[in-house]
């Protein structure tokens, strides 16, 4: 956890080095934070070694929301028909 916040101070230190007052959009940093840190622990490598990991756990979990709706549950077409 250190090491990858030490990486996202150090960016951010870069990014703004000759400026004393700034402004910063932490939303995309702090994502890709969690998501260094949880890779670092859970697969020993950084985010961006892990990234395609991720990718394919998205796309996995979008596969099953979609399939979840389309469950086939025999005999549920005639139930609806009564209801409309």
């Amino acid at each position: 956890m250190i090491e990858s916040t030490k990486i996202m101070f150090k960016k951010w230190e870069e990014k703004n080095r000759d400026i004393d007052e700034f402004e910063i959009e932490v939303n995309g940093d702090l994502h890709y934070l969690s998501a260094d840190i949880i890779s670092r622990v859970a697969f020993g490598s950084s985010y961006k070694e892990g990234k395609q990991i991720f990718e394919l756990q998205e796309q996995q979990h979008h596969l099953l929301s979609l399939a979840t709706r389309s469950v086939y549950i025999p005999g549920f077409r005639f139930f609806l028909r009564r209801i409309t």
